[in-house]
């Protein structure tokens, strides 16, 4: 086994190409951060699928390329490594990643990384990582800012109930998830809802078609979908 590889209580194991970014990673809190030197051997592929865990290969190259795929020669080292772990049973659970791919989504302004010294300056928080993880649906999440907290789906700004399962908002099981994507295709409808209960009239857009079953006024139950319709752009699209 070429890693140093034991038991975590993290979602994840974190991987690391350079000995400056372990220490970093020690000083940020990162739980058993794992320095990767060349390739990994067969214990190390086995000990990480059998591991259960996710995991993602954190590294930094002055030669890569991030305008180009692969960003480096097919017979780097770390393009053999992220081969390796891709091509192993965790690869949907596995990802490799740049200082700049986690954190663009928490800073305005884009980052610049030309130098060692700048990823070690701008090295991810464990809470950037995690934030990182969960949205690509690799980690286990409990982001319910406005999510449903029983059913997870998406809440509207000013939405109180659930138009889905009728709970009310900030109220729910809260239960750990994980973000999965899935492939949704068709044109964008757009539905025309009202209360029989409170009188409150709403739209909900969906692709492939709308539904709603509660008030997200009131929670009533008592609601009636007066129509459905393409969105607009859509028309425009279809007529164009």
């Amino acid at each position: 086994m070429t890693l140093d590889l034991k038991e975590i209580s993290k979602d994840y194991y974190f991987l690391v190409n350079r000995p400056d970014m372990l220490e970093r990673a020690k000083e940020l809190g990162y739980e058993h951060p794992i320095l990767v030197n060349g390739e990994l051997d067969e214990d190390d592929i086995r000990y990480l699928q059998g591991s259960g865990k996710a995991v993602l290969f954190y590294f930094y190259d002055a030669d890569y390329d991030i305008e180009e795929l692969p960003g480096l020669p097919a017979s780097h080292w770390i393009e053999k490594v992220v081969k390796q772990i891709s091509q192993a049973d965790i690869s949907r659970r596995f990802v490799a990643a740049q200082c700049s791919d986690i954190r663009a989504e928490n800073d305005q302004d884009e980052l610049a990384i030309k130098t060692a010294e700048d990823n070690i300056r701008y090295f991810p928080t464990v809470k950037e990582t995690d934030k990182y993880m969960a949205d690509k649906g690799l980690i286990w999440s409990t982001d319910y800012e406005n999510l449903c907290g029983n059913c997870r789906e998406y809440l509207e700004e000013g939405e109180k109930y659930c138009s889905r399962c009728g709970t009310k908002r900030g109220e729910g099981k809260f239960a750990p998830y994980r973000n999965e994507m899935y492939a949704v295709y068709g044109p964008v409808m757009v539905g025309f809802y009202s209360c029989k209960h409170c009188g409150h009239k709403w739209t909900k857009s969906r692709l492939g078609g709308t539904y709603a079953r509660y008030c997200p006024e009131c929670g009533s139950s008592e609601i009636c979908k007066e129509k459905e319709d393409l969105d607009e752009a859509w028309k425009r699209t279809m007529r164009d």
